[in-house]
């Protein structure tokens, strides 16, 4: 995915999994993409940039992916079940 992937990073959801997340400024030094300090923030740039057709797979903790999960489909978002 790498040569392809458009990089949409946000700063890590408080340490529910326990244990640090990276920081994303380190994660875009690796792999450049662009870093926002919310899921919210970084969700509306990437539906600002994807075209119809193109596919978006979000990487992350399963709480990362339950808050954008949550935000895509408007329902509330349980901490105690991320999905």
């Amino acid at each position: 995915l790498g040569p392809v992937a458009h990089r949409y990073y946000c700063e890590p959801l408080p340490d529910l999994a326990g244990r640090k997340p990276t920081p994303p400024s380190l994660l875009a030094e690796a792999f450049p993409g662009r870093v926002h300090t919310t899921p919210d923030e970084a969700l509306a740039a990437l539906l600002a940039d994807v075209q119809a057709g193109e596919t978006v797979l979000v990487c992350g903790s399963i709480f990362l992916v339950g808050t954008v999960r949550s935000l895509l489909t408007g329902e509330a978002r349980d901490v105690l079940l991320p999905l």
